[in-house]
């Protein structure tokens, strides 16, 4: 969307930024749309906060509190296997991050698409960086249903029962209800 159309930033009509770990992954960053970000100077602060990957060890993959308790584990750890580098931004991405960000000529836009190649590199980038919170909590709050749904049989399973006798019953009570012919 051209930001060029609007007189006013987006977060005049709701928009926000949204959290680049979020739109990579919505399953696993659920909380990340319960604030609102207006500035990149805001997504910044939210990713340090929440988003900073945890010291671990290389050599079997356990998760610390502080890079002192991974130093101390780390001498004595004998455990060697393929360790998965977990998620989060890495102490050289916040510095980058943070060198990025100073650059206050670059529009927010682009700013943020900075971070997002940052935080993903080759990973395509999302249609836009902003999201509507309001939306995105709505989303969430029904992903659970709809997960359900799904692993249910889905919208079949609705319209064909295991019992063939009641099939044009609930294709009828779909119609009504599509029709808005129904008394409450």
């Amino acid at each position: 969307m051209d930001e060029t159309l609007f007189a006013f930033p987006k977060s005049v009509f709701g928009w926000a930024f949204a959290c680049p770990f979020y739109l990579h992954d919505q399953e696993n960053h659920q909380s990340c749309p319960n604030k609102t970000r207006r500035s990149i100077s805001d997504v910044f602060q939210h990713i340090k906060k929440c988003h900073m990957q945890r010291p671990y060890c290389t050599s079997c993959g356990s998760l610390f509190e502080d890079d002192s308790r991974r130093d101390l584990h780390m001498e004595s750890c004998k455990i060697i296997r393929t360790v998965t580098e977990p998620s989060g931004m890495t102490p050289d991405q916040l510095i980058r991050m943070d060198n990025a960000l100073c650059r206050w000529i670059t529009p927010d836009i682009e700013r943020w698409y900075g971070i997002w190649d940052l935080m993903f590199p080759g990973a395509a980038r999302p249609d836009s960086p902003y999201i509507y919170p309001e939306i995105e909590r709505t989303k969430l709050s029904i992903l659970p249903a709809t997960k359900h749904y799904r692993q249910n049989g889905g919208f079949q399973h609705f319209f064909y029962p295991m019992d063939p006798s009641r099939r044009l019953e609930r294709i009828l009570i779909h119609k009504i209800i599509l029709s808005g012919d129904f008394q409450t």
